[in-house]
């Protein structure tokens, strides 16, 4: 029996306690231990603890932040599985000098944010230095407490929360990188009454433990992550986490899958129903979303990157139609959800909803 998942490998990274940007509250600190604490679980996760390094506070300056991804390149094979997660501020400029995306590490002063801030350029670059075939990022960068403008000494208006699209598509660059960030660019990241976690962290640490969808093989995979996540947060508030990737083939694993020593989650039940999705939708369901794709089939056509030869084999005036036999012949009709989020399409997550897969 596989005793630890050798080839994992993470940094993890939360502040709270900024000196000059508003301060966060302590269950982001929570979130990163907690996170911290599964990985390396023999209960759960099965990480050597020694391979997973956590950045509290004080200890993710700037310059900790680098030399903590620095450490972690310097460390990994290139069959490894490599976990960065990051809970914080996220701000971004949108003109002038400073223009861009940039995380926030402890001693960001926002009056000079190029110059202490963490840029997503630059962030994509130290990424890059992570020569593995499977990097998942973990980003949960806008919480509710910092919405709005991050604070100097004097307010700095041009400094807004959180990342954006761009951000995310910048830094899914690269083989084998997965991204995953808790929620839209105009959403705030909550932590909820009675949740000892943020949502987003809530729900991943879960999927962690092992109530995300099992495939029987031990093993806790990237996808369904995801599926589990994005199937949970929205139903409990209005916040919608995002998925961006980039030469991804395989759902590949995260971490081994030991359940915890009763075999769930402790102190309830591991759901049955919630992140398993189906490979075939219901006929009331297909034909909701047809009426509901009729001007936007090609934007659906899109995403899954269906190759032009195959679109103009699709029946004039009936492509809402073709679609969906298209996506059912490839077994991919279990991606629309995360489709639907990705293209901000409320109105047919809802209509899955209504029509369970």
């Amino acid at each position: 029996m596989v005793k630890a998942f050798s080839q994992g490998r993470a940094l993890v990274i939360g502040i709270a306690n900024y000196s000059h940007v508003s301060k966060l509250p302590e269950a982001v600190l929570k979130d990163a231990r907690d996170i911290a604490d599964v990985l390396r679980s023999q209960d759960y996760c099965g990480y050597p603890p020694s391979n997973v390094e956590l950045l509290l506070d004080g200890q993710a300056t700037a310059e900790g932040i680098r030399q903590g991804l620095h450490r972690l390149a310097k460390v990994v094979d290139p069959e490894d599985t490599a976990i960065v997660f990051f809970s914080g501020h996220g701000g971004r400029v949108e003109s002038g000098p400073d223009k861009g995306a940039y995380l926030i590490p402890f001693d960001c002063d926002p009056r000079q944010l190029r110059d202490t801030a963490v840029g997503s350029e630059e962030l994509t670059t130290l990424l890059s230095a992570i020569k593995v075939q499977r990097l998942v990022v973990l980003l949960d960068a806008c919480h509710s407490a910092g919405a709005g403008e991050l604070k100097a000494v004097a307010p700095i208006s041009d400094v807004k929360a959180g990342l954006d699209e761009k951000t995310y598509n910048l830094l899914a660059q690269g083989a084998g990188r997965v991204i995953m960030a808790s929620s839209r660019s105009n959403e705030v990241s909550l932590i909820l009454s009675g949740m000892d976690n943020s949502l987003f962290t809530h729900y991943l640490l879960n999927a962690l433990k092992g109530a995300c969808s099992s495939h029987g093989d031990g093993l806790v995979r990237v996808f369904d992550v995801f599926h589990y996540i994005a199937d949970n947060v929205p139903g409990r508030a209005a916040q919608h986490p995002i998925f961006k990737a980039h030469e991804v083939e395989t759902n590949f694993p995260l971490a081994l899958n030991f359940g915890g020593k009763q075999g769930q989650l402790p102190g309830q039940a591991v759901p049955q129903t919630m992140g398993v999705r189906s490979s075939t939708l219901s006929g009331k369901a297909k034909l909701a979303i047809q009426k509901h794709i009729v001007t936007r089939w090609a934007d659906l056509a899109t995403y899954f990157d269906i190759p032009t030869a195959d679109q103009a084999k699709f029946e004039r005036g009936n492509e809402p139609q073709q679609i969906l036999v298209w996506l059912e012949q490839r077994n991919r009709l279990n991606e629309l959800r995360d489709a639907f989020n990705y293209l901000r399409w409320d109105d047919l997550i809802k209509e899955l909803d209504s029509h369970p897969l």
